[in-house]
């Protein structure tokens, strides 16, 4: 009996090119460990204080447009197990994907996982959990569970919505031959968003209260403070944005997934750099081939090698947070009076 492709892949990685990403997996759970014991970050406060105050413990703060997934992972596992769990599924979800498309997986990590993206995705937001959860979704496009991964990345950042363009894409002709993928794709889907939505109608009167609250949030009240467009998002992308120059005709699809992404990060009103980031896996598809096809391809393995490093040296000595004593005393003030906010206010995860 032939095997699953999916499943010859994870039997891959399970033998062979585990060193890089171990190393991945310790490098960048130790740095993330490192500076969170250091400096308070606003969305990883939020996160953590809104799952305490859904599972009743420490109740202080809440911000319903938060997706839920992210505080649930922080309230249950901490800062630790949290960033233990996304390096873990970064590493395998970006060799799976790589190897689906003919790809060398260190270039495409490398690639993807630009300077600038990696110290936004440890210090700011969803992105270290959310992202690999959609690689994931679409490495195994060709598997019933690739529908129930999507949704997972959905519930940890509702804008990876977007990844359901290239699922669909690759899955295409899986569809196809086999009518009842799509199926399951919608089911997976449907059932792991379900239970969110339903919480939703009986705590907030509305089956997509988060979602709505989140899009006003995130485009409507926000225009008052609208930034003008800048070019400050291409240090984000660089130096894939360099090297995804279209030489093939199955490159088209991809630099159109990434410029979709781009314009709804420009429909962002506050255009923080790192609403960027969305661009980069598909960005990197092509820049990974480019190189892969390259006769100097070890010239550019070596040059991505020393860019990263570079970036983190450098990341290293500037990054900086918010130092938490002035807040704790604040936030032990509110004693049991929980706050629900749609605002920003100063936080401390105590």
């Amino acid at each position: 009996m032939a095997s699953h492709p999916s499943g010859r892949y994870f039997k891959r990685f399970a033998r062979a090119d585990l060193l890089i990403p171990t190393l991945v997996v310790l490098v960048f759970t130790g740095i993330a460990l490192y500076i969170h014991s250091r400096w308070l970050f606003w969305d990883f406060c939020a996160y953590k204080l809104t799952g305490d105050a859904y599972f009743g413990s420490n109740a202080r703060y809440l911000e319903v447009f938060r997706p839920p997934l992210v505080p649930i992972v922080l309230h249950f596992l901490g800062v630790a197990g949290y960033f233990l769990i996304s390096e873990v599924l970064l590493a395998i979800s970006t060799y799976l994907f790589a190897k689906r498309l003919g790809l060398d997986p260190l270039v495409y990590y490398l690639l993807f996982l630009t300077p600038a993206a990696a110290v936004l995705m440890l210090t700011e937001g969803s992105e270290a959990l959310s992202f690999p959860l959609a690689l994931l979704s679409l490495a195994l496009y060709d598997s019933p569970l690739a529908g129930a991964l999507l949704g997972l990345a959905f519930l940890a950042r509702y804008g990876l919505i977007v990844f359901a363009l290239p699922l669909v894409y690759l899955a295409w002709n899986s569809y196809k031959n086999r009518p009842s993928l799509l199926l399951w794709h919608v089911l997976g889907f449907v059932l792991v968003v379900s239970p969110w939505i339903a919480y939703n109608a009986v705590h907030f009167g509305h089956p997509l209260a988060s979602f709505l609250d989140f899009v006003f949030l995130n485009i409507f009240y926000r225009k008052p403070f609208w930034h003008p467009p800048s070019l400050a998002f291409l240090g984000v992308l660089l130096p894939t944005l360099l090297l995804a120059v279209p030489t093939r005709r199955e490159h088209i699809p991809w630099l159109v997934f990434a410029l979709i992404a781009l314009y709804i990060y420009y429909l962002t009103p506050i255009r923080s750099v790192r609403y960027a980031i969305s661009a980069l896996p598909f960005l990197a598809v092509v820049a990974a081939d480019n190189v892969s096809r390259s006769a100097a391809r070890g010239a550019y393995i070596a040059f991505l090698v020393f860019v990263s490093l570079a970036g983190a040296v450098i990341f290293a000595s500037h990054v900086s947070g918010i130092n938490p004593g002035p807040f704790v005393s604040a936030a032990y003030a509110l004693g049991t009076c929980p706050a629900v906010s749609n605002a920003w206010v100063p936080l401390a995860c105590v």
